[in-house]
Parts: C-alpha cells; sequence; structure tokens
C-alpha cells in the first residue's frame, strides 16, 4: 500500500493525511456548536461598540479545545477585518518564585523587535512634523525609564534602538547599554514599568495601525507553580495593573479540570473583578449531541466531495444499510453508536480524545479493506454503546 491509499480509501481532501486537527494551518474551522462561534464574535463586537478591551478566561480539561478556540478567535479578526491587533502567546514553564519578568519578555517579544521600531519611528516623527496629536511618551507615563527607553526604540542607531528594546522586554543591560537606552537601572522589576511598557507600546500600535492590542495568552495554567507568597502578590499586582489598561485586551486559556484548579492569581478577587465573573468561561466535556455535531462538522469539511461520489458509484457504497453522506465514513446507525461511545466517560468526551480514536477506528478499517464503518465494524473493534 501507497502512502496516499488512507486518504483516497476515505476520500479525504488534499493534505489531509488524517482526521487530526492542527490548530496553526486549522484556525478558520471551530467545529461543534454554532454558540461557540457566537460568542466570540460578539465578545470582540461588543469590545469594539463598547471601545473596552477584551477580557476572557477559558478554561476546561486538557484537549478539550481551548488553543484551537483562541486561534479561531485570530482568525475571525482577520476574516472579518476587525480592528485588533491578536498576539499569541504561549506561557513558557514558571518556578514557585518566579518574577513577571518571564511573561514580559514574552509579552512585548512577541510584537517583534523591528516592528515595533519602526511603527515607533513613524509615531514619533508624525508628532515632529505636526500631523498627529499623540502624545509624548513622557506624558503617557510618569516612567521615565520606560519613556526614555520608548523613546529612543525609534533611533536610527542600531546600538541605541536595540538596547532600548531589550530594556522594555525586561532583559538585563550591560553599563554601555544602560547608557544607550538612557535608563537609570540595568533592568524594570515592578508592576508599574511592565503596564506603563505595555501601555506605550499599545498606544503606538493604536495610532500606527488603528487597531488595538490584544494579547491571547495559551496555556496559562503555568502560573499555578508560582506558589511563594511574595512572588504570588507581585503577579496579581502586575495584571491589575494590565488589566487597568484601557488599551489592551487579554485572553487566557487555562487548562484545569475545576474552577479550583486555575491559578490562584487569575482568581485573586482584584483579577475577578476586573476580567469579570460571567467572562470567566469553561468549555465543559462534550455531550452526545455536542460530539455528533462535532464530528459532522468534522468529517463535512475533510471529505473530498467529489472524491466521495466517484467512490459512490465505483463501489456502491448507497446500497450498505444505513450509508449517509453526512457521518461518512461512518453509517447513520455507527455513527451514532460512535458518538455514544465516545461520550460515556466525559474524560474522553473532548476533541483531542475524539480524533485520536477516530483516526484509529478509520485505519483499523482501512485495514481490514472494510470501506464503511457499519455497527458490526466498530464491533469488531471493540466499540459498542
Amino acid at each position: 500500500m501507497t502512502d496516499g491509499d488512507f486518504r483516497d480509501w476515505f476520500c479525504l481532501k488534499d493534505g489531509r493525511d488524517n482526521y487530526s486537527i492542527v490548530p496553526e494551518r486549522d484556525q478558520e474551522f471551530l467545529f461543534g456548536e454554532a454558540e461557540w462561534r457566537d460568542q466570540i464574535e460578539e465578545a470582540l463586537k461588543v469590545s469594539l461598540y463598547l471601545k473596552e478591551p477584551v477580557r476572557l478566561v477559558w478554561w476546561g480539561q486538557y484537549g478539550i479545545g481551548k488553543t484551537h478556540r483562541v486561534l479561531y478567535m485570530k482568525h475571525v479578526i482577520a476574516r472579518d477585518k476587525m480592528s485588533f491587533y491578536p498576539v499569541y502567546v504561549l506561557s513558557r514553564d514558571v518556578a514557585d518564585k518566579s518574577g513577571f519578568e518571564r511573561l514580559h519578555y514574552d509579552l512585548v517579544n512577541s510584537l517583534v523587535y523591528q516592528q515595533m521600531r519602526s511603527l515607533v519611528a513613524s509615531y514619533l516623527k508624525k508628532i515632529e512634523l505636526g500631523i498627529s496629536k499623540a502624545e509624548l511618551f513622557d506624558r503617557l507615563t510618569s516612567v521615565v525609564d520606560v519613556a526614555n527607553a520608548m523613546r529612543r526604540l525609534g533611533d536610527s542607531e542600531d546600538d541605541i534602538s536595540s538596547a532600548s528594546w531589550r530594556f522594555l522586554t525586561g532583559q538585563e543591560l550591560s553599563k554601555d547599554q544602560l547608557k544607550l537606552a538612557k535608563v537609570s537601572k540595568n533592568e524594570m522589576d515592578s508592576s508599574v514599568e511592565y503596564a506603563a511598557t505595555l501601555k506605550c507600546l499599545a498606544t503606538v500600535i493604536q495610532a500606527e495601525t488603528e487597531k488595538q492590542l490584544l494579547y491571547l495568552i495559551d496555556q496559562a495554567e503555568a502560573f499555578t507553580k508560582i506558589t511563594n507568597r511574595n512572588a504570588e502578590a507581585a503577579w496579581v499586582e502586575t495584571f491589575r495593573a494590565i488589566l487597568d489598561l484601557p488599551n489592551v485586551g487579554i485572553v487566557f486559556c487555562i487548562g484545569a479540570e475545576r474552577m479550583e484548579g486555575i491559578p490562584t492569581i487569575v482568581l485573586a478577587p482584584e483579577i475577578v473583578s476586573r476580567f469579570k465573573q460571567n467572562n470567566y468561561l469553561q468549555i465543559p466535556a462534550y455531550e452526545q449531541q455536542v460530539a455528533a455535531d462535532f464530528l459532522k462538522g468534522l468529517l463535512g469539511e475533510w471529505t473530498d466531495r467529489s472524491k466521495l461520489d466517484a467512490a459512490v458509484r465505483e463501489h456502491d457504497l448507497s446500497k450498505v444499510a444505513g450509508f449517509d453522506r453526512s457521518t461518512y465514513p461512518f453509517t447513520d446507525t455507527a455513527f451514532d453508536v460512535f458518538c455514544r461511545f465516545l461520550t460515556i466517560d466525559p474524560r474522553l468526551a473532548k476533541p483531542r480524545e475524539i480524533i485520536e480514536r477516530l483516526n484509529k477506528a478509520t485505519v483499523t478499517a482501512f485495514m481490514r479493506h472494510e470501506r464503511v464503518i457499519t455497527p458490526d465494524v466498530l464491533t469488531r473493534q471493540g466499540i459498542t454503546a
């Protein structure tokens, strides 16, 4: 058998080796209840209408689809040309005493140095020429070091600009770099400085692109490792300062089985009051109908209809009892059995597990030369309901 046999056997579209979802590649698809898509689009629209930053916390068990959801949000923004500047950030590993600088580096560095250098240079040039009424950085923040570093980030001299970027990302500066960036200390270390940096960068982005900075922070369950009380308090204080910024949106994705599994930092009263309790949204385990909607959406998109039509004619598939194009490669009865089987155990009723079992069921059928998956085929695989 050739590598292409499995794809052709089940009429998969070109470029699809199996039924798996790759979030980065497949972010335009969000299978399941239409309510999920509506929820994302509504959150974005409400933010634009009210001119308030997005505040969302998505949480649920691992493999439930949180990453795919934020990447779908990013897709919607691009598709509908919404005035957001989405930045996806993956939380790095932290330890019990880690400071906020670990996350701050990723937040700022993800904006891309050369891109921000160019935007800052343009921002300052327009002010200088009198064609912009934007504020100079020392008017945007009282933190002198941040204002100086922001101004010098747009400098034409590479050494000056790179030293300033190093400071703004929270990294340590040498004595020479400290002078180049025109800052008073070799690295920032306070909530006021972190928030001031994001405020200035977001202001530049808004002025130059007419878009609001929106951070999509994935795997924020990493914050549970911060158990030192002083470190935890510092993180809460910094998030509070950032959440008070009117031009920075925040979406957290958190892996947690129960509400108590959400990091203490994210559940601190002053943080909850800024996100708002009703913006902590659980993604629950799939019930049978949700699993069915998810699978039908996926099968419908991944199956090449012209290939399926040809297979139906060539192999008389329509004569198989219960054959249904909407559930292919399953018959309608086998599809119901499969969905029930998937949702008996809530720990398994999630996209990652569903797709894994779909791949296993179809490849097993393929190796046994079974073109349509009937209840008997599933029974032979130990799948019953």
